[in-house]
């Protein structure tokens, strides 16, 4: 029960700090709640896009590849990976201790990668999200039955996996009209 107590104060104390920075509220001072419903109110609703349009443009067609592409590749590495670390020679507890290294991984890549998504732009931090999948594929795909290259392969695919969720939220609120966020959404998740 202690050491029980003690892996959850080595997850908590980490994850309220990167929370508090995450979540941080981020209005212009002395701009109160208040006064942003009275502005919002007094807007002039926009028309609605046709969806047919939207949903044959290439900004959309361009997302909805790239979303089945790495849905596909971290689905497949997610959903297979305990199996296949066996299959290499792993214990079964070893091996799906290892997969299950992949959903606490998540945690902190969807919880910082807003933030940064807001500071440095989509770009730079898809570029990166790309990078530390690609990575966590290449050591996922090693032959050997090796506990800390499979062990840093999930760890960086569960980042990868979390945060990606979360940067293509940001991506489609910034290339799609608020008044339709909400179907291009759904329909980019269901890919």
């Amino acid at each position: 029960m202690k050491r029980i107590l003690m892996v959850a104060l080595l997850w908590a104390g980490p994850a309220f700090v990167v929370a508090l920075f995450c979540f941080f509220d981020h209005r212009p001072a002395g701009q109160s709640k208040q006064q942003k419903a009275e502005r919002d109110a007094t807007a002039q609703p926009a028309a609605k896009p046709n969806m047919r349009r939207v949903f044959l443009s290439a900004t959309f067609i361009r997302m909805a590849i790239a979303v089945a592409i790495v849905t596909t590749a971290s689905a497949g590495f997610t959903i297979h990976l305990a199996p296949a670390l066996a299959d290499k020679g792993m214990s079964g507890g070893v091996a799906a201790a290892t997969a299950g290294l992949i959903g606490l991984a998540a945690i902190p890549g969807k919880l910082v990668v807003g933030s940064v998504f807001d500071r440095v732009g989509q770009v730079p931090v898809t570029l990166g999200l790309m990078a530390i999948l690609a990575m966590s594929c290449v050591l996922l795909a090693q032959d050997s039955a090796s506990v800390p290259i499979a062990v840093a392969g999930s760890a960086l695919l569960g980042i990868a996996a979390g945060s990606t969720n979360v940067a293509l939220t940001c991506i489609a609120a910034r290339l799609f009209d608020g008044a339709i966020f909400g179907v291009v959404y759904g329909t980019l998740v269901s890919l």
